[in-house]
């Protein structure tokens, strides 16, 4: 069993990844689409499958096909003795690709595509868990390049289906002939596509478990020519692995790990980066400013934030701008935050309290006295105004926070920053247990110059 503190990936791609400067390209196999909730099987369980119907079906004998297990060669039979691969096609699990849900490694390949770290993620399965995976992350930016017809698009962010994808519906075009596989690449779009995809400074390949042809050869002729500036890493929980011999990579270059495993490896290094980066802004914020009351809680308030992983941290920075599902790192959206998490910290040094983000994205300040004091973080994103703050506190839905902090609005706040009924409370209550305390609503600069009042009030 593959254990994570035994798996140490190499430093270059630690440090691409960490860079987020699109450094690297991510292929990936089938073995990518086993794990949960994807849940799909191996090409050879389908073959299998899909021969045993083609019998029955009669359109083909026993023992015309050497290999069943092998989609391509049954595919190659068929076509050889119908004209045709449309008769593989039609019996696969064609709805089962089409409504394929992402797992956490698609999750993650997605977020860190958004995130600059990939630059694109080639696939060479047939079902759209990658594009479930960036659907899910609001990735609209990313472009969906699934044949020649989308080439026009190609050129930053993408996710590429190298053999097309359950949503060709020529079943003639889908790459799956071993002729195809294996020859009729040449001097066509996959040929070029996998040019591009290897000229990365840093290749990874992922859950693929025989050659492809048209990958193997093209990356020893481009890493070839620049043997010292370009890396090619295979990774497979397997020891050996037809792939790995047919690139003849070198065991540091083989990395042996399950998908999901690998993917949140990699994502620790982005939030890692995160974390000096954000600690460093809000340094600079308050030597900027003046302020010398939230030092010694920066680094509290800022591993408490970004705990949880790279998919909740990336959820939790969407919360705060109230942007989508899913909110990639930037140096303007770093400011911002850094602001909201300064006025957490200034908080938490003032009640002597420890700081914690619960799953809604809220700050928790858990008094000595053994209160928690709920504060939701509220950013304008530097453009909303401060007339749209209710707007924004209805649709987070926060129950019956003790305070909202606002900040990152335009224009001058009000004086008065009343709560929408539904935000302070379901019903009123004179319940001291519930609290009965009035929601209140501040900007950050207003919490400064009031603090000891709001803290004298929790503590």
């Amino acid at each position: 069993m593959l254990v994570r503190d035994h798996i140490t990936l190499p430093p270059r791609l630690l440090q691409a990844v960490a860079s987020r400067a699109s450094r690297i390209t991510l292929v990936v196999g089938a073995g990518c689409s086993l794990e949960e909730p994807t849940g799909l099987m191996l090409s050879q369980v389908y073959s299998r499958r899909v021969h045993e119907q083609l019998i029955a079906d009669g359109v083909l004998d026993v023992g015309e096909c050497a290999d069943p297990e092998d989609l391509s060669e049954l595919a190659s039979v068929v076509f050889a003795k119908t004209g045709l691969q449309r008769d593989v096609v039609d019996r696969l699990p064609r709805n089962d690709f089409k409504y394929a849900r992402a797992n956490e490694g698609y999750l993650l390949a997605a977020a860190l595509v958004r995130e600059g770290s990939i630059r694109v993620v080639a696939t060479l399965n047939y079902d759209l868990a990658l594009t479930d995976a960036v659907r899910q992350l609001d990735g609209n930016e990313i472009e969906e390049i699934s044949g020649p017809g989308d080439l026009r698009y190609l050129g930053g962010k993408a996710i590429i289906y190298l053999h097309r994808n359950v949503n060709e519906s020529n079943y003639e075009n889908w790459i799956l002939r071993k002729e195809a596989l294996e020859n009729e690449w040449r001097g066509g779009w996959e040929a070029f596509v996998s040019q591009w995809l290897t000229m990365s400074p840093v290749v990874l390949f992922v859950g693929l478990g025989s050659p492809a042809v048209v990958l193997t050869e093209t990356l020893k002729k481009v890493h070839g020519a620049f043997p010292d500036q370009l890396e090619a890493f295979l990774v497979d929980p397997v020891e050996e692995s037809p792939f790995a011999e047919s690139l003849d990579l070198q065991p540091a270059r083989c990395i042996r790990a399950t998908w999901g495993l690998f993917m949140s490896l990699l994502a620790e290094r982005v939030v890692d980066s995160w974390k000096q980066e954000m600690i460093q802004t809000c340094s600079e914020l308050c030597l900027e400013n003046g302020w010398t009351d939230t030092d010694e809680g920066i680094a509290a308030v800022c591993n408490a934030f970004l705990t949880g992983g790279l998919l909740k941290v990336g959820q939790r920075r969407a919360t705060l701008l109230n942007s989508g599902s899913y909110a990639p790192d930037s140096e303007a959206t770093r400011i911002l935050i850094a602001d909201l998490l300064l006025a957490v910290g200034v908080l938490a040094v003032a009640a002597s309290a420890e700081v914690a983000f619960n799953a809604d994205g809220d700050a928790v300040l858990r008094l000595s006295n053994g209160r928690d004091v709920t504060v939701v973080l509220l950013s304008g994103s530097g453009y909303r105004r401060w007339g749209q703050v209710n707007g924004l506190l209805t649709n987070r839905r926060a129950s019956r926070p003790d305070l909202v902090v606002a900040g990152g609005f335009s224009g001058t706040p009000p004086v008065d920053l009343a709560p929408p009924d539904d935000v302070v409370s379901d019903e009123p209550t004179d319940d001291v247990a519930v609290g009965g305390m009035t929601l209140r609503i501040m900007a950050i600069d207003d919490l400064r110059s009031q603090l000891s009042n709001v803290v004298g009030e929790f503590v």
